[in-house]
């Protein structure tokens, strides 16, 4: 066979270059015995010199590659950690499309989208505005928004809306409770008195609206137990009764009395029945002797026992057939006559209640065994004494009511406030948190409600929720000087220290700055001494409110959350208006002018607030609050206000100064972000002793008390 040209040339290139033979390795490996044999040469020194030198240089080598080999696998991490910044950097570059849903508990989904003011005085558009801060596209639908652009943008898009509906929601809805607190152990019930009948009703004042009175109102009364009857049949102490109901008490009273009075006679009598029946009976068992005595002493173990011999004793007679149906008939009902001669407590109701601890419940017929068919004479069915085993039995003795109305209170105010606080932290304006005194009014809509009396934790469930009444804190402390003098007195508030006086003018009015927007509630604050506009308030708002009821006291107090919603103060029309307003600094009299089209006053309020350093970290406000009057002059626009001669009332607020500081970064809020601070901050939880609402609660109680006492004292 011949070859070809490529075999010719492959010949070539095998014959330029010698051929190794392959050294099989499935041969075994041959050792011989002995030492192995060592040749010595003179060079032997420099041999191994330059063996050293070269074991040396390896060593180095290896060293050399063992440095790369790490450099080289710090290179490879660097470069997996640049992919990923890669990947993410290219996650972040990836258009992505979020839907934000809106909450059902919006119901205006424009009016939700459409935010307060902002600097340039137009109300916020957020689908315009949070898009252009986020750099994403936000397009409603219904009741969801599409958002669309880069991750992170629309994350940052997506909480804006988040945090914007969760402040929206928290201030529309107005979270109120109420808490009731005893000053004792007593064991106490509740009663709904009209407050003209309130023995302190003169304490209580209050700015009534044109349609209501103070007959439309009730004040909380305690109830307490009778010692003698061990039910809540005593009226409160601070109802007054008129004289009918008087009467009627007294002779229930003196009847109560007397029937009391023959049911211990009888028993006393019964008594003496028992002792000489009991007396005859073992007179006549010591004359028995010796006859009868075989017949009492029990058979002999072992002997025959039958029916007669184990359960008959003396001349009593056997359980025949008859007996045991008689057992098993229900007797007859009682006849009118008797039950009516019996002291039954719930015919005589000191007040129109229902007294007993607990409602007496139908028992059913129970089958008994009794020797005798008949029931007993002797026997009382419903007296006094029998009341005490239905008290004993109640699972709320006095302290542990305390004790629960305490925790009660407690947990209704930190739910309150939390959810007050929460909502709150991403609102933009001035925030608000203080305690005040006055007296909680409630609005009675059943008349079920005052004709009976309540345990303090039917108040909220049943009374509030169930039967819709409404209750309100009074709009101002007191009106009378003499009681305010002796609240600021060092009597009550002990160890406090003036720390300033301010005044300012508000000027309550309806403004626009634009005529084709709407007017809205406006009030604008002015410094006293130099007219200048402080502060412009367009929306004051109370979030949370937890109305506090001291009972048997004539003051309670309010522990209030509020938002308040500033605006600018150097735009129009409100620089126009401060010029023109002016103050005589000698008389005080005020004259102002309406700017036609943009803001009309209605009234005017003159303030003057005294700041009393208390225990650490409250202040206490003693504040006169004056209504202006108004007089226009006739033949101009001008209106004269002249302080000093209008209707005053005061106000008693104590604040805590510790939130001023974490409050005050809510007035320069973004729209869409939150305030640093937390509701564990502000509530300080981490010790329920010592934590800001029992520091609130424990320094109010204590000065309504050393009010409650000082006004004893004081001439009515």
């Amino acid at each position: 066979m011949l070859g070809t040209y490529d075999d010719l040339s492959m010949i070539k290139i095998a014959s330029s270059e010698p051929m190794h033979t392959p050294i099989p390795t499935h041969l075994p490996r041959i050792t011989l015995p002995g030492k192995p044999f060592v040749v010595e040469t003179e060079n032997q020194e420099e041999d191994d010199d330059v063996y050293e030198h070269e074991h040396e240089n390896e060593h180095e080598n290896e060293h050399e590659n063992e440095h790369e080999n790490k450099h080289k696998q710090q290179q490879d991490k660097e470069g997996r950690q640049l992919n990923m910044d890669k990947d993410l950097l290219y996650d972040s570059e990836t258009i992505v499309v979020e839907t934000f849903i809106i909450s059902l508990e919006i119901r205006n989904v424009d009016d939700f989208l459409i935010g307060p003011v902002q600097h340039n005085m137009q109300n916020a558009v957020y689908l315009k505005l949070i898009p252009k801060m986020t750099c994403t596209d936000c397009t409603l639908n219904g009741r969801s928004i599409k958002i669309e652009g880069f991750l992170y943008n629309v994350k940052d898009a997506y909480q804006k809306f988040a945090v914007i509906q969760k402040t929206y929601i928290g201030l529309s809805k107005k979270i109120l409770i109420p808490c009731l607190h005893f000053h004792n152990s007593n064991t106490f019930r509740l009663y709904f008195c009209n407050l003209p009948r309130y023995r302190y009703h003169s304490f209580v004042q209050h700015h009534y609206e044109k349609y209501e009175t103070s007959a439309d109102y009730h004040i909380i009364l305690p109830v307490f137990l009778d010692k003698n009857t061990n039910e809540f049949t005593n009226p409160p102490k601070d109802l007054i009764m008129t004289n009918s109901e008087q009467q009627t008490n007294k002779q229930a009273n003196s009847l109560l009395d007397r029937r009391m009075q023959l049911v211990q006679d009888s028993m006393k009598q019964n008594n003496v029945k028992q002792e000489i029946q009991y007396q005859n009976s073992s007179r006549n068992s010591s004359e028995a002797g010796s006859n009868d005595s075989d017949r009492f002493q029990p058979p002999l173990w072992g002997s025959d026992r039958n029916f007669t011999t184990v359960y008959n004793t003396g001349e009593l007679e056997y359980i025949t057939s008859e007996r045991l149906s008689r057992a098993f008939t229900p007797p007859p009902p009682p006849s009118q006559s008797s039950t009516s001669n019996m002291p039954m407590l719930k015919d005589f109701p000191l007040l129109q209640t229902d007294f007993h601890l607990t409602p007496k419940k139908s028992t059913a017929y129970k089958p008994t065994l009794s020797i005798n068919p008949t029931p007993q004479q002797r026997r009382v069915l419903r007296i006094v004494p029998q009341k005490a085993a239905r008290i004993i039995s109640s699972p709320s003795p006095s302290i542990s009511q305390l004790n629960r109305v305490k925790d009660y209170n407690y947990n209704n105010i930190k739910s309150t406030l939390s959810k007050g606080l929460e909502g709150v932290r991403g609102f933009k304006g001035e925030i608000k948190l203080y305690a005040k005194i006055g007296k909680v009014l409630w609005n009675v809509r059943s008349p079920e409600v005052n004709s009976k009396i309540w345990q303090f934790d039917e108040v909220i469930d049943i009374i509030v929720r169930e039967y819709g009444t409404i209750h309100k804190f009074t709009s101002m402390t007191t009106k009378d000087e003499r009681v305010i003098n002796l609240l600021a007195s060092g009597e009550i508030i002990k160890g406090a220290q003036f720390a300033s006086k301010t005044a300012i003018y508000e000027f309550h009015c309806s403004a626009r700055n634009s005529p084709c927007l709407p007017y809205t509630p406006t009030v604008i604050h002015m410094n006293q001494g130099v007219i200048d506009v402080r502060k412009v308030i367009i929306n004051e708002q109370t979030v949370a409110e937890v109305d506090w009821v001291s009972l048997d006291r004539r003051y309670d107090f309010q522990l209030a959350l509020t938002a308040t919603q500033l605006t600018r103060c150097d735009v129009k029309p409100y620089t126009t208006f401060n010029k023109w307003v002016s103050v005589c600094p000698i008389t005080r009299n005020m004259s102002f002018e309406n700017i036609p089209g943009f803001l009309d006053v209605e009234y005017v309020i003159f303030k003057q607030t005294t700041r009393y350093i208390y225990i650490f970290p409250f202040v206490i406000d003693i504040i006169q609050i004056e209504k202006v009057p108004l007089r226009p002059v006739d033949g101009s626009r001008k209106i004269n206000a002249f302080p000093g001669t209008g209707e005053a009332w005061y106000d008693f607020e104590i604040h805590n100064t510790l939130h001023d500081v974490p409050f005050k970064s809510n007035l320069g809020l973004e729209i869409g972000s939150e305030a640093s601070w937390k509701v564990e901050d502000i509530l300080q939880c981490h010790s329920k002793d010592n934590d800001t609402i029992t520091n609130y609660v424990k320094n109010m109680i204590i000065l309504i008390e050393r009010m409650e006492n000082a006004l004893k004292k004081m001439p009515q």
